[in-house]
């Protein structure tokens, strides 16, 4: 770990915040590259005068080989990979990826398990039809040359020039055999606010007539709650392949508006978890994921929709 850096509850080394995996060992990748280590362009890059380097896929490779060659990971057993936000894509992404690496390296034997937080950025159209999050993707994607990054099996689905689809994690997981546990809100408050209700690439205005609406769904009228039901479904009819009863997967997909539950979204101060959103029978996320990694949940039905959730602190941004 980080000298000082204490982690989220999911990285939490007390028993009280994280009781079943407090006593393991851990790393933590800072995020550094912009592409959630996909990138690989052999030399630097010059952007208006500052010099950048592309090597988030090198950044991965460095550091596994350094946790097994100097930090004992040579002889680990179980693998969890996570992450949130970029660091939740960068878990869809490398999943497949990482595994293999594991394997090959370290042992068959090893169970390895992923489990992103709030990186199912869906390829979806602006409510008012601006491809906004598919522009970005693609740019990156391009600029970076993320190919090496992405998963192998999705990347043979697709023709060259379609290979930036692998980046999202909607057609990664299509390919991802290794268990994986979504972590995630199906009204994720960064994906309404900058991608859905991105009204010509400015709702941080108050002129836009969804800026109230995108901070608190509560605050909605019918119609924009209406709209927001349709980024829900969608993201419910992406996750389908989570949802086969003989996936090896589950999920906790809530209905409050918030992005990356495993860094703890309310304050320290807290009692740890108190007034989370819960899911099968009042477990949070960590509890659901912990279930469900022992064997002893399923894990595959979401929370219903909002306003039904089980979401009793969050209706909107705080």
């Amino acid at each position: 770990m980080v000298p000082g850096y204490q982690g989220g509850w999911s990285l939490s080394a007390s028993q009280e915040y994280n009781p079943r995996f407090y006593n393991w060992n851990m790393a933590y990748l800072r995020y550094c590259d912009g592409a959630s280590f996909t990138g690989n362009v052999a030399g630097p890059v010059n952007v208006n005068g500052t010099t950048l380097h592309y090597r988030g896929y090198h950044i991965v490779q460095s550091v596994l080989t350094h946790l097994k060659e100097q930090m004992g990971m040579d002889s680990a057993t179980e693998v969890i990979v996570s992450g949130c936000s970029a660091g939740g894509l960068a878990a869809y992404a490398h999943c497949q990826p990482i595994t293999t690496w594991i394997k090959k390296h370290i042992g068959q034997s090893v169970r390895v398990t992923c489990w992103p937080d709030a990186g199912f950025f869906i390829n979806v159209k602006s409510q008012e039809g601006n491809p906004v999050v598919e522009d970005y993707f693609r740019n990156v994607f391009k600029y970076q040359n993320s190919t090496s990054g992405l998963n192998n099996k999705c990347l043979q689905e697709y023709p060259v020039d379609e290979h930036w689809k692998c980046f999202f994690s909607q057609n990664s997981l299509k390919y991802t055999t290794t268990p994986l546990f979504a972590w995630q809100s199906g009204y994720d408050s960064w994906q309404t606010l900058y991608e859905w209700f991105n009204s010509g690439y400015n709702i941080d205005g108050h002129g836009n007539p969804f800026y109230h609406c995108a901070r608190d769904l509560s605050s909605c009228n019918m119609t924009q709650l209406a709209d927001v039901q349709k980024f829900h479904n969608t993201m419910l009819d992406l996750y389908k392949p989570i949802f086969e009863p003989n996936s090896p997967h589950g999920i906790f997909l809530t209905s409050c508006l918030l992005h990356c539950q495993s860094g703890g979204y309310f304050p320290a101060s807290q009692k740890p978890h108190n007034g989370d959103p819960t899911l099968y029978g009042g477990l949070d996320g960590i509890a659901a994921f912990a279930a469900w990694y022992d064997g002893k949940l399923v894990a595959k039905t979401p929370d219903q929709p909002f306003p039904k959730g089980n979401c009793p602190r969050v209706a909107g941004l705080n």
